[in-house]
């Protein structure tokens, strides 16, 4: 895997006034998306490829029993696991192209 570029992250994302408005905007239209897929199904599991800090991972709970993120970057994997609950979330650092094929 290539080197890390992810540090820092938070500081990143409240970095500019306009960074923080683009997350909650993606936010939105990812939940919106979400929805619209699931046509109110929870699924059983579910996987999110470049999960980055997992927030939108930990929204997918919402729609699914167990989420799997999956992320190249081991700062933003560290963020994402930091208040995660096992029971329900799973946090792998890998590149997604070297993922076991059970999981993809």
């Amino acid at each position: 895997m290539s080197n890390d570029n992810w540090k820092g992250y938070q500081k990143f994302k409240i970095s500019r006034p306009n960074t923080e408005a683009y997350y909650d905007l993606i936010r939105t239209v990812f939940t919106q998306g979400v929805e619209q897929v699931c046509n109110n199904t929870k699924f059983s599991n579910t996987i999110d490829l470049g999960c980055g800090s997992g927030e939108l991972t930990q929204d997918l709970l919402n729609y699914s029993h167990k989420v799997t993120g999956v992320d190249s970057s081991p700062e933003l994997i560290r963020l994402a696991q930091k208040d995660a609950d096992p029971q329900k979330l799973n946090f792998i650092h890998s590149d997604v192209l070297a993922l076991p094929c059970y999981l993809i």
